[in-house]
């Protein structure tokens, strides 16, 4: 396996951790009592939000690997 290759599986191993970090997360904005309803819903939409990038990310390091490597970005 190559040094690219490699990187793009540690990196979406790491990201599979941060998408399990913001869930747990997730549960526990949903359960806190002590904020207001608007700021509590906006901190759900916001980590709903980077819950759904971090997935995306996970996804194609760990799922499409060659095509990650093929693009010119």
């Amino acid at each position: 396996m190559n040094l690219t290759k490699r990187l793009l599986l540690i990196g979406g191993i790491v990201n599979a951790i941060f998408t399990l970090f913001h869930l747990y997360l997730h549960y526990q904005l949903y359960n806190l009592k002590s904020l207001s309803e608007g700021i509590r819903a906006l901190l759900l939409m916001l980590n709903l939000g980077g819950i759904l990038f971090i997935l995306f990310f996970t996804l194609a390091f760990l799922l499409y690997s060659r095509e990650v490597l093929s693009t010119k970005l």
